[in-house]
This record gives C-alpha cells, structure tokens and sequence, in this order.
C-alpha cells in the first residue's frame, strides 16, 4: 500500500516501509 500526502503543491508518495518513493510537483487550478 502506498501513502500519498498532499503538502502544499507537493505530491508525496511513500512505501510501506516509510520510504520516500517519488516526490512530483503538483500544479492544478483551484
């Protein structure tokens, strides 16, 4: 299972054992 969190305009996705997999910039009109 992967966890996403959404910091700000930063997507952060982690691993089951809390390991940072992928960071990706998220731009999106509100």
């Amino acid at each position: 299972k992967w966890i996403v969190e959404l910091n700000q305009k930063t997507r952060q996705y982690w691993s089951k054992d809390n390991q940072l997999l992928y960071i990706e910039n998220v731009v999106m009109p509100l």
